[in-house]
């Protein structure tokens, strides 16, 4: 008897029987993890789905696995250890289940960047308890506290005072065709200022004679001069102080880059990405299908989520320049999550635009390229976009415009030229869904105006739907063009590595149609004859 109460003292508490509090943590936590699970199912199902087949069932288990072991140890084995392990695994499970769920939405770089400031005021809440507390500490320790604080106040306080960061760029230049001009953009690491140099010229990032301060930067070159001259360097300044009557400059940073206008001794090699929301893996790798034979990028909208910070863009730039080299001409469309954000107003800077709109027309290769916009999907009045929207204004503006357009082009008689449409909405096969007034009005006008193609994104899918068949409206082909996928042409993954996007190859008598995965597969083919 002796021996076995002293074995019971000497036990570990770790293995001693949990304390209510929990046991009733263990509880709520577990069955908050099953909730959350089962709640969003629909969500995620079938990305995780047609990633892997036992995916979503495989996680839905593991989600029940807390619980299940709460039970055992609360009427079985009754231990400290396992409590704790509930309440840790809990934890873990309902926040890897939120990360995954981001990542699914396409918000996890959302809600890693839009959590910063977040995450900084929780750092500073552990260094002022770490300071409270330091009374507990002996004499070294408390000092290496006082020291890392100081050290972390006045780092901020500098870095914040006077943009202490080194000036790098963030991204290589994109050269978006609009038009008669190229429209050069870049990134870089903190504020400057910057212009583009095309064969001794210099082209300059500047309002009313003022030089932008910015991280993002565009300098408008005329296509002419850069096509002629065959490459441009990109310069940045870094401005440390940008205040009235006390601007201070610092070094500058300066990379060049060759260029080449479509060549179309072989045809015109075209291809599109759409909806890769940030994930830039797979749609870069899919993107250099062509290799040094691509003369065009469209890219043809949602490449970020939303337009929350310039994080968002600088990524959309890496991509963009990943595929292209920073040395073709890129087309962009404009995509409905382009539309939310509080940098939405910004946008018309950051990318290929028209008098800041997103609509427009470019010749390139022999080809006209007409670029349309739908943007928002949501109705002026939805609650969601009402207190800024105004696109039913836009909308009419832009139909006006296309009239104007459709009139004059017809006008040119410019002969056998191919015409295509990039708008991030097909319209064609979504007629019905979005504002159907409108997207008759469209389809009438491009009818009118001869087109021979439009290319899409927006339904996550890849497809080939000819005119005036099933649910195409119009009588020209349309081209749903990307999804994150290479297995299932209608049925997306959650795989950053995986996509499948359009190669166009254009010819005098006809247009191939190919979806290609980002191995280079053909996944598809369609042939469009003039």
């Amino acid at each position: 008897m002796w021996w076995k109460m002293s074995c019971e003292n000497e036990r570990s508490p770790m293995f001693a029987k949990p304390a209510l509090r929990l046991t009733v943590a263990g509880l709520c936590l577990s069955l908050a993890l099953v909730v959350v699970y089962y709640a969003t199912w629909g969500l995620y199902f079938e990305p995780m789905y047609y990633t892997e087949h036992f995916l979503p069932y495989f996680l839905g288990v593991l989600a029940l696995l807390p619980v299940i072991l709460w039970a055992f140890n609360s009427f079985l084995f009754k231990k400290r250890a396992l409590a704790i392990a509930v309440i840790c695994a809990s934890a873990a499970g309902i926040v890897g289940h939120i990360v995954m769920l981001a990542y699914v939405l396409s918000k996890l770089i959302f809600l890693l960047t839009a959590g910063v400031p977040y995450f900084i005021a929780a750092a500073f809440v552990a260094v002022v308890l770490l300071f409270a507390f330091s009374h507990k500490f002996g004499k070294c320790t408390r000092r290496a506290v006082v020291v890392v604080m100081c050290g972390v106040f006045l780092t901020v306080t500098l870095v914040g005072l006077f943009d202490l960061k080194p000036l790098y760029f963030n991204s290589g230049a994109v050269v978006f065709a609009v038009g008669e001009e190229y429209q050069i953009c870049w990134s870089t690491s903190t504020a400057s200022v910057g212009y583009v140099e095309v064969d001794g010229v210099r082209y300059y990032d500047d309002t009313a004679g003022t030089l932008n301060t910015a991280n993002i930067h565009k300098a408008t070159v005329p296509r002419a001069a850069l096509d002629e001259a065959g490459g441009y360097k990109v310069v940045s300044r870094k401005i440390i102080l940008p205040h009235t009557y006390l601007t201070v400059g610092a070094g500058s940073i300066a990379k060049g880059y060759p260029f080449r206008a479509p060549d179309v001794s072989d045809g015109l090699q075209v291809y599109n990405i759409s909806d890769n929301h940030l994930l830039n893996a797979g749609a870069s790798a899919a993107g250099k299908y062509w290799g040094e034979r691509l003369d065009v990028l469209i890219a043809n909208g949602d490449h970020v989520n939303d337009l929350e910070n310039e994080l968002e863009i600088t990524m959309m730039y890496d991509l963009l320049s990943e595929v292209t080299g920073s040395a073709r001409p890129v087309v962009v469309t404009r995509g409905n999550h382009e539309t939310a954000g509080p940098l939405e107003d910004f946008f018309p800077k950051c990318i290929g635009s028209r008098d800041g709109k997103f609509y427009y027309t470019v010749e390139l290769g022999g080809v006209d390229f007409l670029v349309l916009d739908y943007a928002a999907t949501e109705t002026d009045d939805n609650p969601v976009a009402s207190a800024v929207a105004n696109y039913d204004n836009y909308r009419t503006e832009e139909m006006e415009w296309l009239k104007t357009t459709v009139d004059a082009y017809l006008a040119e008689e410019t002969g056998a030229k191919w015409l295509i449409v990039a708008c991030h909405v097909p319209y064609g096969i979504r007629a019905q869904r979005y504002y159907p007034e409108f997207s008759r009005a469209v389809i009438a006008e491009t009818e009118r105006m001869g087109a021979d193609l439009l290319i899409g994104g927006h339904v996550h899918s890849v497809g080939f739907y000819e005119g005036n068949e099933g649910i195409n409206e119009a009588a020209y082909p349309v081209i749903a063009g990307s999804i994150r996928n290479d297995k299932y042409l209608d049925h997306q993954s959650i795989s950053a590595a995986r996509f499948t996007g359009t190669a166009l190859d254009i010819r005098e008598d006809g247009i191939a149609v190919l979806f290609t995965d980002q191995d280079g597969r053909i996944r598809g083919e369609y042939e469009i004859k003039r």
